[in-house]
């Protein structure tokens, strides 16, 4: 099994800059690995996976970068809601942590070990309306996603 939400510091760093405490360091910014938190703006895109790249993507990840008039806009109705889950399935399945052990250390992962990055581009917020059409939410922002570093499960 594959779990796309798992990147490198090397992975996403065109497109989202981190806070020089987290950063590492040049020889391990391609081992060092995030657990995709939060949607994945501007990266967890179909462009950025080549077609024979399979795996698993929680509802949480997948970026919410839409098009609105030609120009790349954020959906503020997209929602984060099975990160924990995720995560959970992947240190029980990926990791072997048993039931008690997987759920305690996501706990602890989302507690004590969140990276917050913020996108290198800004977006402008738009939500959805009854009509299924697209609006003006808040203004043209850096937006923040969020990563676990999973570094102390590996």
């Amino acid at each position: 099994m594959t779990l796309l939400q798992l990147v490198s510091y090397n992975d996403v760093s065109s497109i989202w800059d981190f806070e020089s405490a987290d950063t590492p360091a040049d020889d391990k910014k391609d081992l060092k690995k995030f657990f995709l938190y939060s949607c994945g703006t501007g990266y967890m895109r179909p462009g950025t996976f080549g077609g024979s790249v399979t795996g698993i993507l929680s509802h949480n990840s997948v970026s919410n970068v839409s098009s609105v008039g030609g120009k790349d806009v954020i959906d503020e109705d997209s929602h984060t809601d099975g990160s924990f889950q995720a995560l959970y399935t992947w240190l029980r399945i990926m990791q072997s942590y048993d039931v008690n052990d997987a759920y305690t250390n996501a706990r602890d992962l989302v507690t004590n070990h969140v990276v917050k990055a913020t996108t290198v581009q800004e977006f402008e917020g738009y939500h959805h309306t009854k009509a299924g059409n697209f609006e003006p939410y808040s203004a043209l922002a850096r937006r923040h996603v969020f990563l676990i570093d999973i570094e102390t499960m590996l």
